[in-house]
């Protein structure tokens, strides 16, 4: 049970620290590419960045140095967000295998 938290709580620092750091690097995010693919990852990246940068609207500190407060509210937004996640799936594997040794 202690090693299936730590996967959780894994799962949403890592998922909290990429949307920490795309909110960090939101300015390189507009730039115009002809590269089909970047385009795509750019706009997959800024969508991640988007829960923090409308706090940061709300809090009126959109400027480069109101970043952090943004990167903040993403970390924590996308660490809630990968935990729950993560638990649901550990859960459904736990109740699949339970179904699994009654058959």
């Amino acid at each position: 049970m202690f090693w299936a938290r730590c996967k959780n709580v894994a799962a949403g620092a890592m998922l909290g620290g990429v949307a920490a750091a795309i909110t960090f690097s939101v300015h390189g995010l507009t730039l115009a590419t002809s590269n089909l693919l970047l385009r795509m990852l750019q706009t997959v990246a800024f969508a991640i960045a988007i829960p923090g940068l409308l706090i940061a609207v709300a809090a009126r500190n959109v400027h480069p140095a109101g970043l952090g407060v943004a990167a903040l509210c993403n970390f924590t937004f996308w660490f809630c967000f990968g935990w729950l996640c993560s638990y649901l799936v550990s859960t459904l594997r736990q109740k699949i295998r339970l179904l699994a040794t009654h058959f």
